[in-house]
């Protein structure tokens, strides 16, 4: 993970979605971590929406608040995946 780029099926996320995620999370949670924020914007690419997104969430223990969840999950839909590119 060193270039800190992706490419379709590898588990890492755009530089881009990791930074806005790890941003998020550090504001409302006080917690900046890349592993943590790829962990959530895996859970969400494999959710179809919102409320499965928070469903995932709770199944692996993360009990985080309805606001923050739907923020994390706007975010990330709002940045499309480039599949095979660099960011």
């Amino acid at each position: 993970m060193a270039s800190g780029t992706s490419t379709a099926g590898t588990g890492l996320v755009p530089r881009a979605i990791g930074v806005a995620v790890c941003s998020e999370l550090e504001v409302h949670l006080g917690i900046a971590d890349r592993v943590l924020a790829e962990f959530v914007v895996n859970l969400d690419r494999a959710s179809a929406s919102a409320a499965s997104f928070a469903a995932a969430l709770r199944d692996q223990g993360v009990e985080l608040p309805d606001y923050l969840v739907r923020s994390l999950h706007a975010v990330i839909t709002a940045i499309p995946v480039i599949n095979g590119g660099a960011e």
